[in-house]
């Protein structure tokens, strides 16, 4: 089949899926989300119990793909509503992308991108703007949806 025509399909799919997709250049970030914490539990609950408040740290998570022919690195990033934007990658504070590479950025993964010391309570449904800062490629900036936490 056509590398189009598959590109194409694949874009569909995740537009289909409710994924967000962020491009710049050659870098694609794909499902971007920050999950809100659990602070209280009653037989009543609802989404009220959940946010993750002023002077906490939380994670991003995202995939990240290189389209390009070139290394890249995700190296730092900023957003207003932290004190700083911290990259916790395998080997220290960056994530190294190599040409055609997927990285996942996830629990499971236990790489991510760290807002440090919030200066706003983040609620779910609440949308962050974060600016990522990638070696070559430069910066790219993101929406991202605070998520209830998954069943």
């Amino acid at each position: 089949m056509n590398r189009r025509i598959v590109a194409a399909l694949a874009f569909l799919l995740l537009f289909l899926s409710g994924c967000t997709v962020f491009q710049a250049g050659d870098i694609k970030i794909i499902d971007a989300w920050v999950q809100a914490a659990l602070l209280a539990y009653s037989d009543k609950m609802s989404e009220h119990a959940y946010h993750i408040p002023v002077g906490s740290d939380t994670p991003v998570y995202f995939q990240v793909i290189n389209e390009g022919q070139v290394e890249d690195a995700l190296i730092g990033g900023f957003s207003e509503i932290c004190e700083e934007v911290e990259i916790i990658g395998f080997e220290g504070k960056e994530i190294r992308l190599l040409p055609g590479e997927k990285v996942v950025l996830s629990p499971k993964t236990g790489l991510s991108v760290r807002l440090r010391n919030l200066n706003q309570d983040v609620l779910p449904s609440q949308k962050i703007n974060i600016t990522l800062i990638f070696e070559n490629q430069g910066q790219v900036e993101l929406i991202v949806p605070v998520k209830l936490p998954q069943n």
